[in-house]
This record gives C-alpha cells, structure tokens and sequence, in this order.
C-alpha cells in the first residue's frame, strides 16, 4: 500500500482542551492571525528569505529553494465534517493495516 490510496492529507494545530474551554476565542482568532501573517509571508518574500536565512543559519541561496517549495496558498481554517472523514478513512484503514492498535474515532477528537 501506498500514499495513493489515501484522500488529501491535513495538517492539524494541537491545542490543550482546558486551554479551549477556557479561551474559547482564542481559536479564531488564532486563525485570523495565522491566514494574516501567512497572506504577509506571500506578499513579502524578499524580507521571508533574508529573516529565514538569518534566523536559522542558512546561506540564502539554500533558503530560498526550500521557501520556494512552500504552498502560497495556504488556508487555516477549523476542521469541518468532510475533514473529519478524510481523517477516519485513514485511520480506519491504519487500523485494518494493523499499524494502530485499536480504532479511533476522529470525531471524538475534534474541538467544537
């Protein structure tokens, strides 16, 4: 098996659920200021590549080939129902694989 039989692959951002119920808008705002520093990032590459190189001790040339390759479209937003089911079919099928010792419900883990 590979990759090919797999839907769209997410990244997801992990937050403590105490934190959650605490802050509840926390996590829009969080997106907001995520879509807003990624919309900069897309606008400013020059200044990207010269903090990115600086900050992580790069030769700028090495930097811009690795931010080149980084989506400019990218979009944060709150997990919806056709993620949840992309999300289930994997694990579904990781735990017919046997690589997960028990299934998951991905909806269990969702904050709402």
């Amino acid at each position: 098996m590979d990759d090919e039989h797999f839907p769209d692959a997410y990244q997801f951002y992990i937050a403590n659920p105490k934190f959650l119920s605490t802050h509840p808008t926390a996590v829009p705002k969080f997106i907001q200021a995520t879509h807003e520093a990624n919309t900069w990032i897309a606008q400013h590459p020059q200044e990207v590549l010269n903090f990115y190189s600086k900050t992580v001790g790069l030769d700028s040339d090495i930097a811009k080939k690795y931010l080149d390759k980084r989506p400019s479209d990218i979009t944060v937003k709150p997990i919806d129902e056709l993620v949840v089911k992309i999300q289930q079919a994997i694990a579904d099928t990781f735990f017919q694989e046997k690589l997960m010792p028990r299934n998951v419900d991905i909806a269990k883990a969702v904050w709402k």
